[in-house]
């Protein structure tokens, strides 16, 4: 019985078909993606605004990205920033809010005040208490502010 030899594929219809349908496939797919990439990019800059409280107490909507690159162009230090802060507004005076929903004694509040005021580890102008209404109820947490901000020595 004769072996029979390894011809050579031959270019069938059928297979030429089967590469044309992949590669048509192929082309469809990653063109939809570009095109879905492209209006995602289009709509994110129209609708990603954010909102501003300035200094007059008026709630702004302005574009993220010019919000960014008006923070990012800002040419003041962190010591300029500090006095202006100390500074303030005339007239007015500084209140802390706080979400007591999310809080769950982490103690970011009490670092970011002992960075700000630059003290040691240990010291702090603030304490998180743990409060219970009752023995049936969970507790959860509540940041005490020092509320001397206003009076702090510059």
């Amino acid at each position: 019985m004769p072996e029979p030899e390894d011809k050579p594929k031959e270019n069938s219809r059928r297979n030429f078909l089967q590469l044309f349908g992949i590669a048509g496939a192929g082309t469809v797919l990653a063109g939809a993606a570009i095109f879905a990439g492209h209006n995602y990019e289009k709509n994110k800059k129209k609708g990603d605004k954010i909102k501003i409280l300035t200094a007059n107490n008026e709630l702004l909507e302005v574009e993220r990205a010019d919000a960014v690159k008006s923070v990012k162009e800002a040419k003041l230090n962190l010591t300029e920033y500090q006095k202006k802060g100390r500074e303030g507004i005339p007239g007015k005076r500084w209140v802390m809010v706080l979400d007591l929903s999310k809080c769950r004694n982490a103690r970011k509040c009490m670092a970011a005040c002992i960075g700000a005021h630059h003290l040691r580890s240990e010291q702090s102008h603030m304490n998180v208490l743990k409060m219970q209404e009752s023995e049936k109820t969970p507790p959860y947490y509540m940041p005490k502010n020092c509320q001397h901000c206003d009076t702090l020595p510059v």
